[in-house]
């Protein structure tokens, strides 16, 4: 019991922690959002790789987007299987369970993610 409770509260911590990290505000203005950030890549020039290593990416979207949806998935298919299935408490099915919901989790965050930043 003190284990899931214990699991749960990180789990909501890490849910904190990661909405968080995620910026407040959007600017429409292409320049003023990558002022200072990184370098922009050009439309049809080659790059060096130096200028490649400068250009920075998106890649937290996604890793962000996958870490909250597994960790969201995880705590609710904990909740279930802990009081709301078969047996109270959680036995070694219920881990498998848990893992699955998380894996799904991720791959759902990671696909909002994906949609999220093909919108913009």
């Amino acid at each position: 019991m003190k284990t899931v409770t214990r699991g749960m509260v990180g789990l909501v911590i890490v849910l904190l922690v990661g909405v968080s990290v995620l910026p407040g505000t959007t600017t429409t203005d292409l320049e003023a959002a990558t002022a200072g950030v990184g370098v922009p890549l050009p439309v049809g020039d080659e790059l060096s790789d130096e200028q490649l290593l400068e250009a920075e990416g998106e890649l937290w979207w996604f890793v962000i987007g996958a870490l909250l949806g597994a960790a969201g998935q995880a705590a609710h298919q904990t909740i279930v299987e802990n009081w709301f299935d078969e047996e109270y408490g959680i036995d070694r099915d219920d881990r498998r369970n848990i893992g699955l919901a998380a894996m799904g989790g991720a791959m759902t965050g990671f696909a909002g993610a994906c949609a999220g930043l093909a919108a913009r």
